[in-house]
């Protein structure tokens, strides 16, 4: 539909200045992103200062699948810095992890939320189908780990293609995780849309997209029964604190590991 119909699939996107038709598109994308990135104990205690910070150059030669032109454009990419605090507690079992700036989210295997989906890439950002900018303009991120459980929160916000036009959509995830690192990893998410203008379009109007909250529940299961069989789940639920709406979600995949091919 898209590459037949492209004028009539991007009706309204501003970015799409000479949507494919039907026929052959050919460009050229590149990136780079040089940075640092480095960790150091503090004194002799069990706590770690870390950061990053990357720039990252984007190019394309000619028209895309959705803009006209070349472009070129160059920004920085990650920035953050965090505090690990390791050996916690009676048994030493307990580690804290702490960071804020831009990085990158996924939250499990990105069902709901990919690694790319942090940054918009297309139009003069000019990497359309490589998606090099991964990281959201603000992740701040709290993690606590007791032997197999982990409990962590996320406060996100992607970075939007148009500085003029932001909307400013920002999320908080929650998530508790039991994972044993060898057969079982299973955990709830509740995420909330806490802010930002942004609406969904609908039969009857707009939807705005603050007050919406998801419940995800997930099961991963590895070598069942010690056959090499696996399994791998998630559901969302999710509902608006103040309007009437409901979805929901799913995948579900099977699989077999031949270990001795």
């Amino acid at each position: 539909a898209f590459f037949g119909e492209g004028p009539a699939f991007t009706q309204g996107n501003p970015i799409a200045t000479k949507p494919a038709e039907a026929g052959n598109r050919f460009w050229l994308e590149a990136f780079a992103e040089p940075g640092v990135s480095g960790i150091t104990k503090l004194g002799k205690s069990n706590m770690y200062l870390y950061g990053e910070a990357s720039v990252l150059l984007s190019a394309r030669n000619t028209t895309d699948v959705y803009s006209k032109g070349s472009a070129v454009f160059f920004d920085v990419e990650r920035l953050y810095a965090g505090l690990l605090i390791t050996g916690l507690g009676k048994n030493k079992e307990v580690t804290i992890n702490a960071s804020y700036g831009r990085n990158f989210f996924q939250l499990n295997d990105g069902f709901l939320f990919s690694r790319i989906s942090g940054s918009s890439n297309a139009g003069f950002r000019a990497s359309a189908y490589l998606s090099s900018r991964t990281a959201f303009q603000k992740n701040a991120n709290l993690a606590i780990q007791w032997k197999k459980f982990r409990l962590s929160g996320n406060f996100i916000e992607p970075e939007e293609l148009y500085k003029d036009r932001q909307v400013n959509t920002n999320y908080v995830v929650t998530t508790m995780d039991y994972n044993d690192n060898k057969k079982m990893n299973a955990g709830l998410s509740y995420i909330n849309t806490t802010g930002g203008k942004a609406v969904y379009a609908t039969p009857d109007g707009t939807l705005p997209k603050k007050g919406m909250f998801i419940l995800n529940p997930k099961l991963w299961l590895t070598d069942i029964g010690h056959t090499g069989a696996f399994f791998k789940s998630e559901f969302a639920w999710q509902n608006h604190a103040t309007e009437d709406m409901n979805a929901h979600a799913w995948y579900a995949g099977l699989g077999y590991r031949l270990k001795t091919v």
